[in-house]
């Protein structure tokens, strides 16, 4: 038999825009990601088939509309409820009326989806299931927010692949042994630290901590905001909150170390992290760590160790002295490959 490795790619909207410094994993099944231009991703760790990410896409609103193939379209702009559901793009009169369905895209039979500026919106041309081809045309009402519009963009974007890749993967039931579902990895949500590089993680009590390039340390949660329509349509939104945070003494590292290269948490659930910072390493007190509303800076709550290593540290890690249970840390040079360990 041979071995054939197989990559398991995320959507291509959902891919760091820059390179990745560092991955952590939560006891519930989630691997987090902070790459170098501050945006932190949290992915669930197990990979779901095409046809899986593709019936959990669902997201609706109010948006204007024109075009469509029903019964000659809508001639102008006229403000619809919308939704996302899979590979279906349906609007309807209003969010009341949600069952009087006014027009629907099968979104596996896309042609092509441009984004043409605020007044136009987002243009997709399809073809019906009599052959036809339609142009319909999706924009935000005069009032709403851009951000919205860049959130629909995406997801429609991202329905129109994944409903290409469907058309090949084989489906569940299948019996077919000599094909496989085509798998993705699915990203639940997002969020972005401005200005600064998410240098490490460190998953602690089961919360992830960051420590980014501007000397802070900051705890994140995933918050839950569930929008029922109806009895049977469910939108689920999460996003990435700011738990607590502190700010660390950068004034006790020199101006030439000044950066952080690595952060550990030696028993994972003691609300304590180690931070490499520079040439030296710093115990930090997590349990007192103020509030995300609050000002994060609490010097009082970082020890830094002594000695220092002659260079920056590259790797921290953590091991199990030899004949008990005791935890002990490592820590290693860059330049002068010392390797150092420390008790815990």
């Amino acid at each position: 038999n041979i071995f054939q490795k197989r990559w398991i790619l995320c959507d291509v909207e959902d891919k760091h825009r820059t390179s990745v410094n560092s991955l952590a994993y939560t006891p519930v099944g989630q691997v987090w990601s902070g790459s170098s231009d501050g945006s932190l991703r949290v992915w669930c760790a197990q990979p779901k088939s095409v046809l899986q990410v593709l019936d959990e896409l669902n997201h609706q609103g109010q948006l204007e509309v024109k075009g469509g193939g029903f019964r000659g379209g809508i001639r102008g702009w006229k403000k619809c409820w919308v939704r996302l559901n899979g590979n279906n793009l349906m609007w309807f009169p209003d969010k009341q009326r949600g069952g009087s369905e006014i027009d629907r895209i099968n979104l596996s039979l896309v042609q092509s989806c441009t984004e043409c500026g605020e007044e136009e919106g987002l243009k997709i041309d399809s073809t019906t299931s009599m052959k036809k081809s339609v142009t319909t045309s999706f924009r935000i009402p005069k009032k709403g927010n851009e951000g919205d519009m860049k959130e629909w963009i995406k997801l429609i974007r991202q329905a129109i692949r994944l409903s290409a890749l469907s058309e090949n993967s084989p489906s569940p039931s299948s019996s077919s042994s000599s094909s496989s579902p085509t798998l993705v990895l699915q990203m639940e949500v997002t969020a972005t630290i401005k200005d600064a590089s998410i240098d490490s993680l460190a998953t602690v009590d089961g919360y992830v901590w960051t420590a980014s390039s501007d000397f802070h340390l900051r705890q994140w949660g995933i918050k839950n905001m569930a929008d029922e329509v109806g009895s049977i349509f469910r939108n689920n939104k999460k996003w990435l909150q700011i738990l607590h945070h502190l700010k660390l003494p950068v004034e006790h590292v020199e101006l030439r170390f000044q950066s952080i290269t690595a952060m550990i948490s030696p028993l994972a659930s003691n609300k304590q992290v180690w931070v490499a910072m520079g040439n030296q390493l710093a115990v930090v007190d997590l349990s007192q760590a103020p509030k995300g509303s609050e000002l994060p800076l609490q010097p009082s709550l970082v020890q830094f160790l002594e000695p220092r290593h002659n260079d920056v540290i590259r790797l921290l890690g953590r091991t199990q002295e030899v004949g008990n249970d005791k935890m002990i840390v490592l820590s290693a040079a860059r330049e002068s490959r010392e390797l150092w360990e420390w008790d815990s």
